[in-house]
C-alpha cells in the first residue's frame, strides 16, 4: 500500500512498449502500465490518451521529457534493444531520462494481469525509488542484467550514470 504509493513521489514516467511505424507504442490511460504507475505514485506522461496503449510520434515523446522510462523485457522484444535505440536515436537521446540512464527494466510477466503483477509493482517501486534524485548516494552496479549483459552508462558525459538491474524472467 503506502510503501508502493510513495515510491515515485510524482515522477513523470514513460512506459515504452515497443517501436511503431510512426513513433513509439506507449502505455496510455488504462491498462496495466497505468495501474502500475499509479500504484507507485508516479504520473504516466500519456495518461491523457484513451485505451491501454497508444502510438505516439517521437516529437510527442520528446515533448513529455519523462523522469524515468520503463521498458518491459521479453524474449522477442528485449529491453536492451529499446535502451540502445533510445541512446542512439537523435530525438530520444535528448530526453533527460535517457541522458541520465534512468531506465527501469521489468520482466514482461510482471506487467500483465495475473499473479505476478504485484511483483511488477514492487519491482517498479524499488527501481523508481532507487533512481530518484533524492535517493541515497549512487553506487554503480557492475553485476549482470538481462541475460548476463550490462547496461553501459552513456558515453557523452552524463552527470549520474545509472545501471538498471533485473532478474532474468523465468516461468513461475
Amino acid at each position: 500500500g503506502t510503501a508502493l504509493k510513495g515510491a515515485a513521489r510524482g515522477q513523470r514516467i514513460l512506459w515504452w512498449d515497443f517501436g511503431a511505424q510512426s513513433g513509439l507504442n506507449v502505455g496510455a490511460g488504462t491498462g496495466t502500465p497505468q495501474l502500475l504507475i499509479e500504484s507507485v505514485g508516479g504520473v504516466n506522461v500519456f495518461a491523457h490518451l484513451p485505451g491501454n496503449w497508444a502510438e505516439v510520434s517521437l516529437e510527442h515523446v520528446v515533448g513529455t521529457n519523462p523522469d524515468v522510462i520503463v521498458v518491459a523485457d521479453s524474449v522477442g522484444n528485449t529491453a536492451q534493444a529499446r535502451i540502445e535505440q533510445a541512446r542512439t536515436d537523435p530525438a530520444l537521446s535528448q530526453l533527460r531520462a535517457v541522458r541520465e540512464n534512468r531506465f527501469i527494466v521489468i520482466p514482461f510477466s510482471e506487467t500483465t494481469s495475473g499473479v505476478r503483477l504485484l511483483d511488477g509493482a514492487r519491482r517498479l517501486a524499488d527501481r523508481v525509488r532507487a533512481q530518484a534524485p533524492w535517493a541515497a548516494p549512487y553506487l554503480p552496479h557492475t553485476g549482470p542484467i538481462i541475460s548476463g549483459e550490462t547496461v553501459e552508462p552513456p558515453s557523452h558525459g552524463a552527470a549520474r550514470p545509472q545501471t538498471t538491474t533485473t532478474q532474468k524472467d523465468t516461468p513461475a
